[in-house]
C-alpha cells in the first residue's frame, strides 16, 4: 500500500501545483494594485463624507428629513446597529462624520492600515444604517471594499507603514481567501447587475434612451446623446453584453494575461460613461476603486519601464517585478498559525457564499423576501452584506416630477421644491426640480416605494420648517401636499399622472409614526386659533374628537372608529343650543335636537 501511494504522490503535487498555480493567476492581486486600491477607496470616502456633510443638519441632526424615530419604523422588528442612531444631536453626528474624515486621511497615507480600516468600515455602515434611503450601489461597494480590506495588507505598498518597517518583501503579491472574496465580490456586482437587466426594456435595446430621458439624474453629455437613438441602441446592448460576460471573462482560466485586461478596460471606460451622462453619486468612484484591485503585475513593469527609461527614479519596485511571479514569491495575508488560517478560510469562504446565496434570494424573491429566511437576511442588515443590484433595471418606472404645493399665510399658492409661487394656469411641475444635493434627489426617489413613504411626512415637515426660517411671517408656508407625478419620456407631466401624494400641515401638532399620525394631536386655523383635537391611529381619527371654530366656539363633538363617524356626535349652534345627530360609518343616520 505504501507503494502505491507512494505512486499517487507525483499526481497529487501536480495537482496541488496546477491548483496552486490556477489561484494565483485568478485570485492574486499586486501589493501596489492593493495601494492603489487603498488611496482610491480613501478617496472616495472622503468625497462622500464632503458630500454628506452638505446634509448634516437637513437629514443627520434632529429636526432633519430622516428623523431617528422613522428610521426605526423603517427596520421594524430587524435588529440593526449603528453608532449614528444613539442620538441626533448635531454635534454627536459632526463629531462621527470628522472621525470618519480622520480614519479616511489616515487610510489614504496608510497609517496603522489594519485598524483605520476596520473603523472606516464600522463608521461607514453605521451611516448607511442611520441613512437608509440615501443608500445606493456605490455606498454598498464601498462597505464591501472595507470590509474584505480589514484582511489584506493594504499597507504593504506606498503607506507610512511600510516606510516604518524595516524590511519590505520585494516583487509579492498577496493570495488568499480575502483577495479572492474582494474579486468575486466585484465580479457578482456586475453579474447580478445584468440579471437584473435582462427584461423587455434591456433586451428591446431602448433601455439607455429611456434612462437619459429622467432630466433628475441625467448629465448634459446624457441630453446630447439623446440625439443619437442609434448610438442608444448599440450601447445598450453592449452595456448589457459587458455586464454579464465581463465577471466571466476577468475569471477566466484561459487567456487570463489576455483576457483579464481587456475586460478591464472596457469596464474603465463604462464607468467613466456612467459619471460622464448620469448622476449616480459614489457608485462610478466606488467601481472604479474596486477595479484598481485588477491591474496586473504587467502594468506594473511597464511603467517602470517607462520611468526607466525617462530617468525618472522609480518609485513602483526594487528591483523589477516579474508580470507573473512564482509561487514561492507570494506573501501570505497572515502570519499566524495553521488552524488559524484555516478558521479563516473557512469563514472568508463562508462570507463569500452569504453575499452569493444574498445577490441569487434578492434576484429570486423580488417581491419581498419570505419569512422563513428573515434570519438570513438578518445577517446581512448586522454585517451591511445586502445587495440589490437594480441600478436602472426598469428606468420607465422612476420617470418622476416632484413638487411640493402648498398655501402661504398671504393665501398666495406655492411650490416649496423650487421656491416658487405658482398660478392655476401652469400648476404642474414642467421642470426638474433643483435638488440641493445629490443626496437630496436619492431621497425623493427612493421615498417613492412603499417602505420608503415612512420618511415623506418627516420630509414635508423639514422643507416646511426651512421655508418658514427662511421668510417673512406673511409668508409663512401654512398647508400642502409633498406629491409625485408620473412623466413620459418627453417630460411632460399630465394631470392625470398624479403618482403620489403626502398631506402636511404646519399648524398643527403631534406624534408620527411609520409616516402617519398617530396619538393626541391638535389641529388649528389659520389664525392660530384651535380647530380640533384628539386622537389618531396609525393616520385615522379614533376616539373623542372635538372641534371649534376660528373665534374658539364650540362646533361639533363626537367619537370616530377607524377614521368614520360612529354613534351620537354633538353640534352647538350660535346661540348655544345643541343638537344631537347619528352616525353610522360616517353616513347620518337619526337626525335629532336637544
Amino acid at each position: 500500500m505504501s507503494s502505491g501511494a507512494s505512486q499517487q504522490n507525483p499526481g497529487i503535487q501536480r495537482t496541488t501545483k496546477w491548483s496552486q498555480s490556477y489561484c494565483q493567476n485568478l485570485f492574486a492581486i499586486d501589493l501596489r494594485s492593493l495601494a492603489i486600491f487603498r488611496i482610491s477607496i480613501a478617496l472616495v470616502m472622503l468625497v462622500d463624507l464632503a458630500r454628506r456633510a452638505a446634509d448634516l443638519s437637513s437629514m443627520y441632526a434632529s429636526g432633519g428629513a430622516l428623523s431617528l424615530a422613522a428610521v426605526h419604523d423603517y427596520y421594524g422588528k430587524l435588529w440593526k446597529w449603528s453608532f449614528h442612531l444613539w442620538s441626533d444631536a448635531w454635534g454627536y453626528q459632526a463629531f462621527l462624520f470628522g472621525l470618519a474624515s480622520c480614519c479616511a486621511i489616515a487610510l489614504l497615507v496608510g497609517y496603522r492600515t489594519r485598524f483605520t480600516t476596520c473603523l472606516a468600515w464600522m463608521l461607514t455602515c453605521s451611516l448607511n444604517t442611520r441613512a437608509p434611503l440615501l443608500m445606493n450601489g456605490g455606498d454598498v461597494l464601498l462597505c464591501m471594499g472595507l470590509f474584505w480590506g480589514i484582511f489584506l495588507p493594504l499597507g504593504a505598498r506606498f503607506s507610512i507603514d511600510t516606510s516604518r518597517q524595516r524590511q519590505v518583501p520585494d516583487r509579492a503579491t498577496i493570495l488568499s481567501i480575502a483577495t479572492a472574496g474582494i474579486l468575486l465580490q466585484v465580479a457578482m456586482m456586475y453579474l447580478f447587475t445584468g440579471l437584473w437587466k435582462c427584461n423587455p426594456i434591456w433586451l428591446s435595446g431602448n433601455a439607455l434612451t429611456i434612462a437619459l430621458s429622467d432630466v433628475t439624474v441625467t448629465r448634459p453629455l446624457g441630453h446630447w446623446l439623446l440625439n443619437y437613438p442609434s448610438l442608444l441602441h448599440l450601447l445598450t446592448y453592449c452595456t448589457l453584453a459587458l455586464e454579464l460576460l465581463g465577471p466571466l471573462l476577468l475569471f477566466s482560466p484561459v487567456g487570463t494575461r489576455y483576457l483579464r485586461p481587456a475586460v478591464l478596460v472596457c469596464l474603465l471606460g463604462l464607468h467613466i460613461g456612467i459619471e460622464l451622462t448620469l448622476t449616480v453619486m459614489v457608485f462610478s468612484y466606488a467601481s472604479l476603486a474596486l477595479l484598481m484591485l485588477f491591474i496586473p503585475g504587467s502594468w506594473w513593469t511597464r511603467f517602470s519601464d517607462i520611468l526607466r527609461s525617462w530617468k525618472v527614479p522609480s518609485v513602483t519596485e526594487k528591483p523589477p517585478i516579474n508580470s507573473q511571479p512564482p509561487v514561492e514569491a507570494v506573501v501570505t495575508a497572515f502570519r499566524w498559525p495553521a488552524w488559524c488560517k484555516r478558521l479563516g478560510v473557512v469563514l472568508g469562504g463562508c462570507c463569500i457564499g452569504y453575499a452569493l446565496l444574498f445577490n441569487i434570494f434578492t434576484l429570486t424573491y423580488r417581491q419581498g423576501w419570505p419569512a422563513g429566511l428573515n434570519s438570513f437576511y438578518q445577517i446581512g442588515t448586522v454585517l451591511s452584506f445586502g445587495q440589490r443590484w437594480t441600478m436602472f433595471d426598469k428606468p420607465q418606472e422612476h420617470l418622476y416630477r416632484f413638487a411640493f404645493y402648498g398655501r402661504l399665510k398671504n393665501g398666495q399658492p406655492v411650490e416649496l421644491l423650487r421656491e416658487q409661487t405658482i398660478s392655476q394656469d401652469d400648476p404642474f411641475p414642467r421642470k426638474t426640480a433643483p435638488f440641493p444635493t445629490q443626496r437630496w434627489m436619492q431621497l425623493h426617489r427612493e421615498a417613492t416605494a412603499q417602505a420608503g413613504s415612512i420618511f415623506r411626512y418627516d420630509m414635508a415637515r423639514y422643507l416646511a420648517t426651512y421655508w418658514n426660517q427662511t421668510h417673512s411671517d406673511a409668508e409663512q408656508f401654512l398647508d400642502g401636499d409633498l406629491t409625485v407625478y408620473r412623466a413620459n419620456l418627453a417630460g411632460e407631466v399630465l394631470p392625470d399622472s398624479l403618482y403620489q401624494s403626502t398631506y402636511y400641515d404646519a399648524r398643527a401638532t403631534g406624534q408620527v409614526q411609520f409616516g402617519l399620525r398617530h396619538g393626541r394631536w391638535v389641529l388649528r386655523h389659520d389664525n392660530g386659533t384651535k380647530a380640533a383635537e384628539g386622537r389618531y391611529q396609525r393616520g385615522q381619527e379614533v376616539g373623542e374628537w372635538m372641534f371649534w371654530d376660528e373665534a374658539g366656539k364650540r362646533q361639533y363633538a363626537g367619537t370616530f372608529i377607524e377614521g368614520q363617524k360612529q354613534g351620537p356626535w354633538t353640534f352647538w349652534d350660535d346661540d348655544g343650543s345643541t343638537n344631537t345627530l347619528t352616525f353610522h360609518n360616517d353616513q347620518l343616520v337619526t337626525p335629532g335636537r336637544e
